[in-house]
């Protein structure tokens, strides 16, 4: 082993990947053989792990995700299905409201806001005061 600095922690994190990797190589040289055994084993498990097809997984996300998709796809479709008016409120008011909002008073109305719903919170008619 040759330190570039033999009295000083390793400088650079390459000096400090190869004392780690200088390190690991005679620890490994130093195994006996049933470790050594072991461990080729469980390699060679893990490598036949990776070269098992991974369709069963993919096609159970798949379906999961379908699924998902095709339930919010349809609770959204019965929000907006189920979205009726209030009973008396049709066409005519949705138009009236608009018309409303239109006006060149809409700024004074939207900068008296609060005064508005407060006479509501009060259960008074803002044209009856």
């Amino acid at each position: 082993m040759t330190d570039k600095h033999p009295d000083k922690q390793p400088v650079t994190d390459e000096e400090v990947v190869e004392q780690f990797t200088q390190r690991l190589e005679r620890r490994a040289d130093e195994l006996d053989a049933a470790t050594l055994s072991r461990l080729r084993q469980a390699r060679a498990a893990a490598l036949a792990e990776l070269e098992k097809p991974a369709a069963r997984s993919v096609n159970n996300w798949v379906w999961a995700g379908g699924f998902a998709s095709a339930s919010v796809f349809a609770v959204a479709l019965l929000l907006v299905l189920n979205n009726d008016p209030p009973a008396g409120q049709g066409f005519e008011q949705m138009l009236a409201d608009t018309e409303l909002l239109s006006e060149q008073d809409e700024l004074e109305f939207f900068e008296e806001l609060d005064f508005y719903v407060w006479l509501e919170d009060q259960g008074l008619n803002p044209s009856e005061v």
